[in-house]
């Protein structure tokens, strides 16, 4: 009858490859809504991004005629996951945001998906990009659930800061993860590893140099010379 929902429809269903592509072949002509499941989407992808009719619902209408073949019916889809926080100057190297320790604006943060396969560094890989505002803070949005890789374009990073800070994380559909990506002045040395070894070793060299210390006063005393 030509009106959709009523008893004399007709379904036709498919399911898309693992390109995503898909095609149903042998229907008759007429009037269609296209529908894609928005909830077998995987990966997080949970929200409709781009329809055929520029209205992302998951739904398309068209009409079919005799003999046409009807392509460019493409669905876009776009997760509910977030990552975000700050880029700031961690003066005293200790990867904490400190009250006193400002943030650092115009630095690209890019957040690497590592893909359906959950490997990092293969094929599938997928890259999300954001720049931070003028306090430090940024957000990437609309992400995929996964593993992710954050970490910041070095060519943006202002004129008297260093460091290539980044980290890993897992993030669900529809969850907001976050880190911090600190970086130091130029002027700031780096870190000091202290091994046990280490720290023997500087417990010794004290030592020593009490003990040289000591002996050099010792023989202060016994030279002074005798008064008149």
């Amino acid at each position: 009858d030509g009106v959709p929902g009523t008893a004399d429809d007709v379904v036709f269903s498919t399911v898309t490859t693992a390109a995503g592509t898909w095609s149903i072949t042998g229907v008759p002509v007429g009037d269609y809504t296209i529908d894609h499941d928005g909830s077998a989407a995987p990966y997080g992808l949970d929200r409709p991004s781009f329809d055929p009719d520029a209205t992302p619902d998951y739904s398309t209408a068209i009409t079919l005629a005799p003999g046409e073949e009807r392509t460019g019916l493409d669905f876009g889809v776009r997760g509910s996951a977030l990552l975000g926080n700050l880029v700031f100057v961690d003066a005293d190297d200790d990867g904490v945001a400190d009250p006193d320790e400002d943030g650092v604006g115009g630095v690209a943060v890019i957040a690497t998906w590592a893909g359906p396969d959950g490997v990092p560094g293969t094929g599938d890989d997928l890259v999300f990009t954001g720049v931070s505002g003028v306090d430090g803070s940024w957000v990437i949005a609309d992400l995929p659930a996964g593993d992710f890789t954050v970490t910041v374009d070095p060519a943006t990073v202002p004129s008297g800061y260093v460091g290539d800070p980044s980290f890993t994380i897992a993030v669900t559909t529809g969850a907001i993860a976050n880190d911090v990506l600190p970086l130091r002045p130029v002027s700031s040395p780096p870190p000091l590893a202290l091994t046990g070894r280490s720290v023997m070793n500087l417990l010794v060299l004290a030592a020593m140099l009490m003990f040289v210390g000591a002996v050099a006063t010792g023989s202060a005393r016994r030279r002074r010379p005798t008064e008149a």
